[in-house]
């Protein structure tokens, strides 16, 4: 770091590291023979775009001078990896490889780190750079506290509420009881052992004939609109509910079952069987594991223990969508339902993944 703060030194450093990494890559390129593009981009990501990212929420107020020296960086790799001549225009690199020229590099990081801040409490030493300062409207300095602030704006995040990044549970995970997950009917399709309703009808009505079914599902509609629903049908019951927009699918399956476990606490059947479509959402309660949603999983494991603090028991298993098993149809149709509502009804934080998502849209 230079005395003055302007990363001029910094960023040399950077670009006679990158210029070490081009010179390999041009050894292993030539007009009729050397590495192909998959292998040459993937040096690029590795040992090169990842040294142009590193440090960027510091070195990002830089002088458009010095920061130009790093698109020169890319460009030189890219036209590398494509093998293409020395007067293609870097737009047409970017497209050809799939990348995005680094200032939105930059600015994706940026509000990358702004949801990791938003998901931790506000002792997070590294909130202050996220709180007002007198400082700004008397200095024209790109910090990055004032620059992700313009960004959240710009992008109208200002309003979304993040999850936490790492949720806190009040009962001992050592305390939670193991949670069945039947996903026979998962494997048996992947061996092509059944294709009709009527078998996986058979298979749950013999094997679970003394358990109340509770079918789930959650539905996404064209515009992002998000709905999620439950139904018993031996006891005629049905909730459907719209959530908040611009959700994954997997966070709607996830609050489908949420729906349906707060139910079977409420009314409390002795024995309860959840049928889900969703194999992602089983594998995770499955495996007690989410980095997309841990708190919605939190959740899951802090009803099932209250649940079965009652004696009763509730097992999952997976069910395959859209083949005629009427219970998934009708949590299918009533899903769709709720995702045409008029307005919320139940608000949920986005995750640090979905959020990722959403700027993408934005």
């Amino acid at each position: 770091m230079d005395e003055k703060l302007t990363w001029s030194t910094h960023i040399q450093k950077v670009v006679d590291k990158c210029k070490r990494v081009l010179n390999v890559m041009r050894c292993l390129v030539g007009r009729e023979w050397g590495a192909e593009r998959k292998a040459l981009k993937t040096i690029y990501t590795g040992l090169i775009r990842s040294v142009l990212d590193y440090g960027s929420l510091a070195f990002g107020s830089a002088s458009e001078t010095l920061l130009k020296k790093l698109d020169i960086i890319q460009y030189q790799a890219l036209r590398l990896c494509t093998g293409a001549i020395r007067t293609t225009p870097i737009s047409a690199l970017l497209v050809e490889m799939g990348e995005i020229p680094l200032y939105l590099r930059r600015l994706q990081l940026r509000l990358s780190y702004w949801s990791y801040l938003k998901g931790h409490y506000e002792n997070h030493p590294c909130q202050e750079i996220l709180k007002p300062s007198w400082e700004k409207g008397k200095k024209n300095l790109k910090s990055l506290g004032w620059e992700i602030e313009n960004d959240v704006k710009n992008f109208q995040l200002s309003s979304i509420k993040m999850s936490e990044t790492v949720p806190l549970s009040l009962v001992h995970p050592s305390l939670f009881n193991e949670i069945i997950v039947d996903l026979s009917l998962l494997k048996k399709r992947e061996k092509g052992n059944f294709s009709e309703s009527s078998s996986v009808q058979s298979y749950i009505e013999n094997k679970y004939f003394d358990y109340v079914q509770v079918y789930t599902d959650a539905s996404k509609s064209l515009s992002n609109n998000n709905g999620v629903s439950f139904i018993v049908p031996e006891f005629n019951i049905k909730k459907c509910k719209r959530i908040s927009d611009d959700l994954s699918v997997f966070t709607g399956e996830m609050m489908g079952i949420i729906l349906a476990l707060s139910w079977i606490e409420e009314v409390r059947p002795l024995r309860s069987l959840i049928c889900s479509d969703s194999s992602s959402s089983l594998y995770s309660i499955k495996n007690n594991q989410s980095n997309s949603r841990p708190d919605l999983l939190l959740e899951i494991q802090l009803i099932l223990y209250r649940i079965q603090a009652m004696g009763l028991i509730v097992i999952f298993t997976w069910v395959p969508s859209h083949i005629g098993v009427i219970g998934n149809e009708l949590a299918d149709r009533y899903a769709k339902q709720a995702s045409k509502n008029s307005y919320i009804e139940i608000l949920i934080p986005f995750s640090k993944e979905e959020i990722k998502s959403y700027k993408t849209k934005g």
